[in-house]
């Protein structure tokens, strides 16, 4: 039996060889890596972009940046195109020449940046449930149209909108919400959130036992932290602001997002694992959503300091806007 690993590798391989066709340079170096493949010829770094595009973009300029290239052109498969325009929008963000290209059979294509959407309102009727989720003890969070309950920065429950009706879900996760319905279903919902929270809450706190729930959204575990101790990064407050693109759920790494004042500057904080090479094209992005509204100047990345990379230190530096990295050290 293939493993998993063993396809991955195959298939960056293949790009990579694909990809040197298309450069047209057989002198190349090419570089494989999770997710695609890069080539460097005459100061240009070409990189194919093959797995959640915009989320490697700044893996591409990283890339770009070590091989001493002065410009990037990120390739996007066809079977991508709809990925296409955000990563141009976000090859914009970074101080290198980059570019983003539609592949088509053995050409390429320019492709245009496409702004990023406007953030859609909750349901109507989400207020009353939103009510419920705090009196159970959970967070009530508003991210792109959708109410969720956290805590600890874990979701444990969402308001879900279902042909003009609303009504509260309990569980962490689709599936999780879907098995706690199906054995569940005729229990009021603010009963069994309450139980919920409780026992999430006990998990989830400094010097508990090792749990799987310990180990899910760790980036929003650490924005939840940063609201409660805002001192962490020099600030007196700090609020939290949906990402540009919407986590697709409790395992999904993608960093979390506060605004606030630090000495005197606007700034995004990112909350991200530390480890997440993607974590600085989002946070970019979401600054660059959310630039005018909150008036920012500057971004943070917030990083766990055992987790701490000079990866991330580098694309700080590339970045298009004043950009610091903050080593958050562990709880005690």
């Amino acid at each position: 039996m293939t493993s998993t690993d063993d396809t991955s590798e195959r298939r960056s391989q293949l790009i990579a060889v694909a990809l040197r066709a298309l450069v047209g340079d057989a002198n190349a170096s090419t570089s494989p890596f999770p997710g695609g493949a890069a080539i460097h010829s005459a100061g240009c770094s070409h990189v194919w972009l093959d797995d959640r595009p915009t989320r490697l973009v700044s893996v591409a300029v990283l890339l770009a940046h070590r091989a001493g290239s002065t410009s990037l052109r990120m390739v996007v498969p066809a079977e991508l195109v709809a990925s296409a325009g955000d990563v141009a929008r976000r090859a914009q963000h970074w101080n290198i020449g980059a570019e983003a290209v539609i592949l088509e059979g053995r050409s390429t294509r320019s492709v245009s940046p496409v702004a990023a959407g406007t953030e859609p309102l909750p349901p109507s009727g989400a207020e009353s449930l939103s009510e419920v989720i705090l009196d159970a003890g959970a967070e009530v969070m508003i991210e792109h149209g959708v109410v969720t309950g956290e805590v600890g920065g874990l979701e444990v429950c969402r308001v879900v909108a279902d042909g003009g009706e609303v009504r509260l879900e309990v569980g962490v996760g689709v599936h999780d919400r879907e098995a706690f319905q199906m054995l569940h279903g005729d229990t009021p919902a603010p009963e069994s959130l309450a139980r919920i929270v409780a026992a999430v809450a006990e998990i989830r706190t400094v010097g508990a036992d090792p749990h799987p729930l310990n180990r899910l959204a760790p980036e929003r575990a650490l924005r939840r932290r940063l609201q409660a101790s805002p001192d962490l990064v020099h600030s007196s407050s700090l609020a939290p602001v949906s990402p540009v693109t919407p986590a697709a759920g409790p395992g999904d790494a993608a960093p979390a997002h506060l605004v606030g004042e630090i000495n005197g500057v606007r700034c995004l904080v990112a909350c991200t694992s530390g480890t997440d090479l993607g974590s600085p094209a989002d946070a970019l992005d979401t600054f660059y959503w959310h630039r005018e509204a909150h008036d920012l100047e500057e971004i943070v990345i917030a990083v766990p300091a055992r987790n701490r990379m000079r990866a991330i230190e580098d694309l700080a530096r590339l970045a298009s806007v004043p950009t610091s990295v903050v080593s958050i050290p562990d709880p005690t």
